[in-house]
């Protein structure tokens, strides 16, 4: 075993799709706090087998990293390996694994040629031997014969890299066919047909949820301000129905006990008594505290619940001496005449929210931590009605604003930051720049 940072190895056997961002940030963070603390695999030729993000996040960083060679028979071998060995630790969706398991069909059936037994190729792919015995059973062809699959015809690039879309789509709106595509990135035409679907059904749906805050009664406004001076010089005392918001988090403050104490007080004091406040944060344990510090020492609303937001569709990595947070918090307060809240669904007052975070495979994301359109959509609807206003003086993307106009409230807000203005407008908001 080697304990340097590894020349970059050829990308050959990295079969599954890439980590999301928040995959990747979290491994970032693991492995700058503690090194790399599982070695990564390699081939006899130094060609990767398992541990691509782990190698290219230490050479980032340019901390050690420990290899240890794997000797496997062949290609096909190999391949399997690389599956098996990622395939238990990654957070997939649903079309993502049909995929995973189209290639091990494959290779199931490649191993069947080389003369394997069915147990054994269950035990190389990591799968069981009655689901082998089906996969050869669906591959038994008119004669009876189980298909070759020779190695070079089988598409093992089960996602084609996110970089490559714009590329797709520009040569596919130019006239090429996708035969011609495929031929040139050395996938199957159906590969290159999923992509231009994807991103035509994404384009569709983005288009079809601007017009609606675009068309909306109330138009949606954010101002270009600091949250404070924006509370301050903006927003009457008393006048505001909803604040729902999420501010930043301790990771991007420089003192979270101060900061909490600076904005939240003067936002409270924007609520009608009849008003409610959702404010989200994160799970640390010192912005939790650095919340209920300030949030119990008013007495004018009442700290009814700390509702728990978890999504189950982005986790990374696991922590090695610590427990894996799939969840964030929300501090629900109400008004001293705060009417009944208005949920049909008695599943929706849980005060455990189970919604995925927006996923940019199969949906809208804007953001990191970009919150999802239902649940801000949820507690607009449980605690509004039409034409009142909600307020978020850390309006980020846009999210809660342009769900209050979809849902006829007034979305009231501010941003500082040019790059978040740019897509609030993106998303139909009306922005006001700063003079």
């Amino acid at each position: 075993m080697s304990n340097e940072t590894p020349k970059n190895g050829s990308g050959k056997y990295q079969l599954l799709p890439p980590l999301s961002t928040e995959e990747r940030d979290t491994l970032r963070r693991l492995i700058a706090a503690d090194g790399v603390r599982v070695p990564i695999e390699v081939d006899e030729n130094g060609d990767i087998l398992d541990g691509h993000n782990r190698e290219a996040i230490a050479r980032e960083l340019g901390v050690p990293c420990p290899r240890v060679v794997v000797r496997l028979p062949t290609e096909t071998h190999k391949q399997a390996y690389a599956i098996k060995a990622n395939l238990g630790r990654r957070q997939l969706s649903p079309e993502q694994v049909e995929a995973v398991r189209e290639t091990q069909r494959d290779l199931a059936i490649r191993l069947n040629n080389e003369g394997l037994p069915q147990a054994k190729i269950g035990e190389i792919l990591g799968v069981d031997q009655r689901t082998v015995g089906r996969w050869m059973a669906q591959s038994i062809e008119s004669n009876g014969s189980i298909r070759h699959v020779p190695n070079a015809s089988v598409d093992l690039r089960l996602k084609l890299p996110p970089a490559l879309h714009p590329t797709i789509l520009q040569r596919a709106q130019a006239g090429e066919t996708h035969a011609a595509i495929a031929a040139d990135l050395k996938v199957t035409p159906r590969r290159v047909g999923q992509v231009i679907a994807k991103h035509r059904r994404k384009d569709e749906k983005r288009a079809s949820r601007v017009q609606a805050v675009r068309t909306a009664e109330h138009a949606p406004l954010v101002v270009q301000m600091d949250a404070m001076e924006f509370l301050e010089q903006e927003v009457e005392a008393g006048s505001v129905d909803l604040l729902l918001t999420d501010p930043p988090y301790m990771t991007d403050v420089l003192d979270i006990a101060s900061f909490t104490h600076e904005w939240v007080p003067l936002a409270m004091s924007r609520l009608k008594d009849s008003g409610r406040a959702y404010i989200f944060t994160g799970a640390y344990p010192q912005e939790l505290y650095a919340y209920l510090d300030v949030l119990l020492a008013q007495e004018r609303f009442t700290l009814a619940n700390v509702l728990v937001w978890t999504y189950r569709n982005t986790l990374g990595p696991a922590p090695a001496n610590d427990y894996k947070q799939n969840w964030q918090a929300c501090f629900y307060l109400r008004g001293p005449e705060a009417p009944p809240l208005d949920c049909e669904k008695m599943t929706e007052q849980f005060s455990v929210q189970d919604v995925n975070a927006p996923d940019a495979r199969t949906g809208l994301r804007d953001h990191t931590w970009e919150k999802p359109e239902e649940l801000a959509k949820r507690f607009i609807r449980h605690s509004t009605h039409a034409g009142d206003m909600v307020l978020d003086p850390f309006a980020g993307t846009g999210t809660f604003l342009a769900a209050a106009a979809e849902m006829g409230r007034v979305g009231f807000g501010s941003e500082i930051a040019e790059n978040m203005l740019a897509f609030c407008e993106a998303r139909g908001v009306e922005v006001r720049r700063a003079e």
